[in-house]
């Protein structure tokens, strides 16, 4: 945790709170599964999808949040994030070279800049899930 409610508030340079997100092994998931409890069944398990491709593609990546929504750290810095809002669900890869280098395996999907918008009935392709993340290690580790 952080020291101080201030620090805690503004979180750090990334915009991420990785002083409260831990070792989702470790704390049981307790920023995922708190997000996850205020949505409906449908939208819960469309995510969760997500949540378990992304666990499965990087058992290192921790729990947090970045620039507001959940996300997955890696090293620290923002792997993949994820939110729920009225009309759609949305991937945010935290990097516009990630994206495009997937969006041809998006076609029908909504993207902009920095998401990628699916519903609870059209998810991301697992294969895609992975080559992002993988992608966003590559870039993180400095490759």
């Amino acid at each position: 945790m952080y020291p101080t409610a201030a620090a805690e508030m503004l979180g750090d340079q990334y915009g991420h709170d990785a002083g409260t997100a831990g070792d989702r092994n470790e704390q049981g998931g307790v920023v995922f599964d708190e997000y996850l409890s205020g949505l409906s069944d449908e939208e819960r398990q469309a995510l969760q999808a997500v949540i378990d491709e992304v666990s499965a593609a990087a058992p290192q990546a921790t729990e947090g949040r970045s620039y507001g929504v959940p996300a997955f750290l890696y090293k620290g810095k923002p792997l993949l994030g994820f939110a729920a809002t009225k009309d759609h669900l949305s991937l945010y890869p935290f990097s516009p070279q990630v994206l495009e280098a997937v969006q041809a395996e998006l076609d029908g999907y909504g993207l902009s800049k920095g998401s990628i918008r699916f519903t609870v009935d059209r998810p991301i392709p697992a294969q895609v899930l992975a080559e992002m993340v993988g992608r966003r290690m590559r870039e993180i580790d400095g490759e």
